[in-house]
């Protein structure tokens, strides 16, 4: 669900590669690490955040599994960085959560510690552009692809923005394509009708392919625009796997920072680590 197992065009044999959903096929069985262990991990991280003279940082789509090594080395006074978590049921696993993330998020004052704030909440709205699960407004080259997916409706998340603000959370949006920014943006101007002016800093993350209607939006809604710069540089993996999908056109106009900064809105820039360096 909410995945593709990539496999061989000719034979139909699975290729190895698992995007998106699918990966939870090997996530659900590699056995667990032991918490000492998880524990050293997170020092290491620590350990490279300072040696770039990073002393914050915002830890996107926890569940409290994956948040549990972070609270202990708190309450150890071992941790020694600045952190934001951004809460998710599903975890790293880019997928549609329920009404049951009310349930997980009200208990988040349990994980509350000195310099670790856990009142953000994330959301997916989309995959990724490269494997055509990125939600477009004009379809893919690949016809395979077409619109590519919608994680929810726009019913939908207007009910969950609206109903995150009334509790007090900072909501982190994932989206590439588009759509799924336009959708944030949507469910962001919703939950404005409903709440009013909240003074939460909600961003929306990633923002590969934007339409430029859509930019001035950001400085209207008080919404952060947080890119990854690194990315709008064209590398080998632009050419490679976005100009085939999209074209050169929507290739060249991705990462529309400078568009969205004289249109009013706020950029914050972002690594992404580990998906690309610190």
């Amino acid at each position: 669900e909410d995945g593709i197992i990539m496999r061989d065009p000719v034979s139909g044999e699975p290729s190895g590669t698992l995007r998106d959903g699918a990966m939870m096929i090997v996530q659900d069985v590699i056995p667990e690490t032991t918490m000492e262990h998880r524990m050293e991990r997170v020092k290491a991280a620590i350990d490279l955040a300072h040696s770039h003279g990073i002393t914050s940082l915002i830890e996107p789509g926890l569940d409290y599994e994956l948040l549990e090594p972070i609270v202990r080395m708190a309450d150890k006074g071992a941790l020694q960085l600045r952190t934001k978590v951004s809460l998710s049921p599903i975890a790293w696993h880019p997928g549609v959560f329920d009404d049951g993330v009310f349930e997980f998020l009200e208990e988040r004052e349990q994980w509350q510690r000195e310099g670790l704030d856990v009142d953000s909440v994330k959301i997916y709205m989309d995959g990724v552009i490269e494997s055509g699960t990125g939600a477009l407004l004009e379809p893919y080259i690949n016809e395979e692809f077409g619109l590519g997916p919608r994680f929810y409706s726009q019913q939908e998340l207007d009910h969950y923005f609206t109903a995150f603000e009334k509790m007090d959370l900072q909501i982190h949006v994932h989206a590439v394509g588009d759509a799924g920014i336009r959708m944030a943006l949507n469910g962001f101007e919703a939950a404005r009708r409903e709440n009013g002016e909240t003074g939460l800093r909600h961003h929306i993350v990633h923002l590969q392919l934007m339409s430029d209607a859509d930019a001035p939006r950001f400085g209207e809604l008080g919404v952060s625009a947080t890119f990854q710069p690194l990315w709008a540089w064209p590398d080998p993996s632009v050419l490679e796997l976005d100009v085939p999908i999209l074209g050169r056109e929507r290739a060249w106009s991705m990462y529309s920072i400078g568009t969205v900064h004289r249109t009013g809105g706020r950029i914050v820039g972002g690594s992404d680590f580990f998906v690309t360096d610190l």
